[in-house]
């Protein structure tokens, strides 16, 4: 969970290296991004997800999205 599915530092330094070498036999990733802006960074993102989530919404609405996909670790660097 993010606002830095972009190029930003928090990205270049955490969350891009997770995304690219996680492995994805033993982790599925869900990729909350809590801004609405997209770059090339995004797009990357999104293709090494196994799902993407983006979009504006206040703080009930990424409350439930987490709730209802119950994840086993949430990462908010």
């Amino acid at each position: 969970m993010s606002q830095h599915f972009r190029e930003h530092s928090v990205w270049d330094a955490l969350i891009k290296g997770w995304l690219e070498r996680l492995d994805r036999e033993r982790f599925e990733i869900t990729a909350y991004c809590l801004a609405a802006a997209e770059d090339a960074e995004t797009r990357f993102a999104r293709s090494h997800a196994a799902r993407f989530v983006q979009g504006a919404g206040d703080l009930q609405h990424w409350v439930d999205a987490i709730l209802d996909a119950q994840p086993d670790v949430l990462i908010y660097p």
